[in-house]
């Protein structure tokens, strides 16, 4: 392995070269793909989601045809995958075996599209509402339990987030302009990366994955450290998700495997 390093400014780029082999792969279109904190590989189309091991051997499938594609998706805990369908204001709750264990109706809370959502740890939820720039935990009451208002002065902008995540006690915020906020669980901010891949991205083990000119690149949340892995992609990759042993890569016909190790 040959590790190069390149300082600009302040920012610490590490560029890891290094040759890859597919160690397996399905010859199967799908429009997106996911992977869990058990290397589980969840794989999208426009009306189902099919759960597969890490050798890629397919598990459970659920249909979600009646609501359409989700808005967003979480797996990152394997017992409670999350599917957001803001067109109904509806939260749909998996277990391990796509079954579902929870359905919400967050309509009260959030009567307009202006909203993102996302399920906590403790089985809460968390809303990002646009137009107030609020950020709200509520309980599954619907009830709410903190309120930090006024985000957009405290951050010296408007936030306009499309997608928020609770990972490691952390809450990431996603804004399509400014880039990705952090805050901790009681609101407070801790840091803010430029970032503009919105459509390709994975959070796993405090750091940010996503493809960027078919190269796989991380970003430390906490010290905005880049790291880019100069891997010899097969054709052209649409995304890719990373686990302890593998990346998981899809293309347009197919996902592949390719081994770290």
């Amino acid at each position: 392995m040959k590790i190069v390093y390149y300082i600009f400014f302040f920012l610490i780029i590490i560029v890891v070269k290094k040759t890859h082999a597919a160690t397996d792969s399905i010859l199967t279109k799908y429009d997106d793909i996911f992977v869990d904190n058990n290397a589980n590989i969840y794989a999208t189309t426009s009306d189902a989601i099919f759960k597969y091991d890490k050798y890629l051997k397919l598990l459970y499938t659920f249909d979600y045809n009646q609501y359409g594609a989700p808005t967003t998706i979480d797996v990152h805990i394997p017992m409670k995958v999350v599917l957001f369908f803001a067109q109904y204001n509806k939260i749909l709750v998996l277990d391990n075996r796509m079954s579902v264990v929870r359905e919400l109706d967050i309509t009260p809370i959030s009567s307009e599209f202006n909203n993102t959502v996302c399920v906590s740890a403790d089985n809460n939820i968390w809303v990002f509402d646009n137009n107030k720039q609020s950020l709200i935990k509520y309980n599954q009451g619907l009830q709410i339990l903190h309120e930090y208002e006024n985000m957009n002065l405290r951050m010296n902008n408007f936030i306009q987030s499309n997608h928020i995540i609770e990972n490691n006690n952390q809450l990431i915020l996603v804004d399509t302009i400014h880039g990705i906020y952090i805050f901790d669980m009681l609101g407070n901010f801790v840091n803010k990366i430029a970032f503009n891949n919105f459509n390709n991205f994975q959070i796993y083990e405090n750091q940010l994955f996503y493809l960027e000119n078919q190269y796989l690149k991380s970003i430390d949340l906490s010290s905005s450290k880049i790291k880019v892995y100069d891997i010899l992609f097969k054709g052209t990759p649409i995304k890719a998700q990373i686990n302890s042993d593998n990346i998981i890569v899809l293309y347009i016909d197919k996902i592949e495997i390719v081994s770290l190790r």
